[in-house]
């Protein structure tokens, strides 16, 4: 059989349908224009990767978040290979643990100016350290705070490797928080304020002696 000049013309025709049936219709403000699938895949892969990076860049805090989002959890403060911790009650030790007035009138005038004297208390033991850094790392996170909590009373924790400060967190209650970078984190623990009432043996006997007066 002999082909004709129309059968000829009309597999081309056939062809450049079947490539047309595989591309995309996409419409835009100047008309309608095709895109390959492939081609799709790639554009959304780079608007997403620009998204990313522009956060990166723009958002405070956002490479943490990132990091939250894709399972990567946020470290605790490194308190336990730390040789020093410094544990400083604000805004002092006679106030946050004698403010009360009938118990500050039964400290005498030398133990009430030796607790104002007082302003931190300095662990070195490494038992100490141990129980201290054992709750820090029991504490979960809760996620990243736009603010600093105000509270009157706090205790503001620096650990040190030596002379040289390795890192510091702030506990108000059952809650930690500690600053990463540019951003605020939070993590909680209810057993915050049982341990450290263990770690602070220079006020101990004066919380003693006044609870037992106080029947």
């Amino acid at each position: 059989m002999i082909a004709t000049i129309g059968d000829y013309l009309q597999y081309p025709r056939l062809s450049s349908q079947s490539k047309a049936d595989r591309m995309t219709p996409c419409v835009s403000g100047k008309g309608v224009y095709t895109m390959s699938g492939k081609t799709a895949m790639w554009l959304l892969a780079g608007i997403i990767a620009l998204i990313l990076l522009v956060l990166t860049v723009l958002v405070p805090g956002s490479i943490w978040l990132y990091r939250e989002l894709s399972g990567q959890t946020l470290r605790w403060p490194e308190i336990r290979g730390c040789t020093r911790i410094e544990i400083e009650y604000r805004p002092s030790i006679l106030q946050s643990f004698f403010g009360n007035p009938v118990k500050r009138s039964l400290l005498s005038e030398e133990e009430e100016s030796y607790l104002h004297s007082l302003r931190s208390i300095v662990l070195v033991d490494s038992n100490d350290i141990r129980a201290l850094a054992d709750e820090v790392e029991s504490a979960q996170y809760q996620g990243m705070l736009r603010t600093p909590t105000q509270t009157a009373e706090y205790v503001a924790i620096t650990g040190y490797v030596g002379s040289k400060p390795r890192t510091s967190f702030v506990i108000h209650s059952s809650e930690l928080e500690i600053k990463r970078r540019r951003s605020l984190h939070l993590f909680c623990n209810p057993r915050f304020p049982l341990c450290l009432a263990q770690l602070r043996p220079q006020v101990r006997p004066f919380e003693n002696r006044i609870y037992c007066a106080l029947g």
